[in-house]
Formats: C-alpha cells, sequence, structure tokens
C-alpha cells in the first residue's frame, strides 16, 4: 500500500488504516512512478473532467494547469476505479500508468504527464507475520504524548541515547479528539535489537499510546 510520495509527502489513507489495523509491516519498495492521461477522447479539447486518486492529481497538478486548466478535476477511489468510469465517455480523462490503460482498454493520449521526472512512491508491504532481522532493517512505530510541556522531548531523547538513527517522524491527527495527534516514527534497526528493546522500555512507560507496526528489510528499489 503506498505510504509516502517523494513530491506529495505522505498518504493520509494510509496511516489511518495503520492506526486501526492488526497487521505487521514486512517490507518496504519505492518505484518510480510515471502517469499518463487515459481517455477515449479524440483529442485534449473534447475532455470535459479528469479523474484520478488525489495523489496522482495532484503529482500532475503542473501539467494539467498547463494543458487542462479549465477541466473539472475528481478525486477517484484509486486510479484503475478512474479508468473504468471514463472508459465510456470521450469528455472524461483518467491519471494512470499506460499498463493500466493496456488492461482497460483504454487509449493513451499523454504520457510522461508528472510533474517531476523522479517521482516516486514508497510502498509498505503488509502481512501477518513477524519479519526477522536482515542485518539491514527498518522499524515503524505508532505513539502519542501526554499534553504536558516537554512531553514530545521526552519520547525524543531516548533515540539519541540508545544511538538510534531517526529517519523519519510524521504527526497525524488521532481521530479521538480535535487537534489530538498521534506521531508515526521511522528509525533505523530492528525491534529484536538490544537497543531497540531499551528504547520500546521507556517509550511505553512515557507515551499513552505505543503500537509497533513492525520491523522489516529497508527499502528493495
Amino acid at each position: 500500500m503506498p505510504v509516502e510520495n517523494s513530491n506529495q509527502g505522505v498518504v493520509d489513507s494510509t496511516l489511518d488504516c495503520l492506526m486501526d489495523s492488526d497487521l505487521r509491516l514486512c517490507g518496504e519498495i519505492e518505484l518510480i512512478v510515471h502517469h499518463a492521461l487515459i481517455s477515449n477522447a479524440s483529442d485534449l479539447s473534447q475532455i470535459e473532467s479528469v479523474l484520478a486518486h488525489e495523489q496522482a492529481l495532484a503529482q500532475c497538478r503542473k501539467w494539467l494547469n498547463r494543458n487542462l486548466s479549465n477541466v473539472h478535476l475528481e478525486p477517484a477511489y484509486s486510479n484503475a476505479d478512474a479508468i473504468v468510469k471514463v472508459k465510456d465517455d470521450p469528455t472524461k480523462a483518467a491519471i494512470a500508468s499506460e499498463n493500466a490503460a493496456k488492461l482497460y482498454g483504454v487509449n493513451v493520449l499523454r504520457t510522461n504527464i508528472e510533474d517531476f521526472v523522479a517521482n516516486a512512491t514508497r510502498f509498505l508491504v503488509i502481512g501477518k507475520d513477524v519479519v526477522g532481522p536482515s542485518g539491514q532493517d527498518k522499524t515503524s512505530i505508532l505513539m502519542s504524548k501526554q499534553s504536558v510541556p516537554g512531553s514530545l522531548l521526552k519520547l525524543l531523547e531516548p533515540f539519541a541515547r540508545h544511538g538510534i538513527n531517526m529517519t523519519k517522524i510524521e504527526s497525524h491527527p488521532s481521530q479521538k479528539g480535535n487537534w489530538e495527534y498521534v506521531f508515526f516514527v521511522d528509525f533505523d534497526g530492528h525491534c529484536d535489537d538490544e537497543n531497540v528493546i531499551a528504547l520500546f522500555k521507556e517509550l511505553q512507560e512515557e507515551a499513552p499510546l505505543f503500537k509497533l507496526l513492525g520491523s522489516y528489510p529497508k527499502n528493495a528499489v
């Protein structure tokens, strides 16, 4: 499942799922993503609306502003869902991959419409099993802080003390109350490492909410 884009940042819907799911993170994959404009329209002038997942729309915003500035942009559940909806209507177009266009039998009007050439998306591999150490691992956790001064510092300081490199921290609405947040944290290491075990002990004592999302081998490109 997509979790982060190199240009548009985190995929909020994925973080929402991770908050509620009992599944474990088992791996991560980074892919270069190219987008195409897909439609059975004869040319761009026939298009009145463009459908795609909100991330795809955002990743192609500049191209759309230059070439289809007057069309209606409509978020879809997924890019595949967008293709299905536009397939039989030449006034509509979808944003998706060229392979998806071939799969659904819809024409490709333009290729490589993403705003940045190195448009990369990080995907998480989800499963039920705990993945053992590989020697080059990353761990993801979810935690919250107390509503008192210095509480976030108390959660972050143990990382430095235990020699653990934090690679990412992302705040996200907790869905428990207005203006309450949780923190998604990635760091180098595996949950079976001695220093990580010691870190978890401190975090569990300090954080009102602590959840291990998973330890997994670092990105396979």
